[in-house]
């Protein structure tokens, strides 16, 4: 994992900025871009996957004289979308966003249990009545 890491973040370097952006940065926002509305973790891994190949092709096929520099190899490739995908949540808010709503909605829903929801009803009640010992 830590060799992964290294690699990928070697890789962010190597291909270092252009116009104030790294390739992973751009490789990021176009997916970002690309991703219209998400419905659920699965239309979310379905338009990633159908974006991120479209993206990548945009910026390394780009017609921008800075942007030929960048190497395109299998394992430059590989090793750049793996740091794409690694930074994708922190590059674009809209799958960020999405995220966390998602993660809260199963972390943090009711019970299906009346007696549980009755104890974390009397629970919140014994909290707010600064009553911690009941809480």
């Amino acid at each position: 994992m830590i060799k992964r890491l290294a690699i990928s973040t070697a890789c962010a370097i190597v291909f270092a900025s252009v116009s104030g952006q790294n390739l992973v940065e751009k490789i990021s926002d176009q997916i970002c871009d690309c991703i219209d509305t998400i419905q659920n973790m699965d239309s979310l891994q379905a338009k990633i996957d159908r974006c991120a190949p479209e993206s990548i092709d945009l910026i390394w096929g780009s017609e921008n004289d800075e942007d030929e520099d960048y190497s395109v190899s299998d394992d430059s490739i590989n090793n750049t979308m793996d740091s794409v995908m690694a930074n994708l949540i922190y590059y674009c808010p809209k799958i960020r966003n999405f995220v966390l709503a998602d993660r809260e909605a199963i972390n943090y829903k009711m019970s299906v249990s009346e007696k549980a929801n009755g104890f974390y009803k009397a629970g919140n009640e014994a909290f707010e009545s600064e009553n911690y010992g009941t809480a």
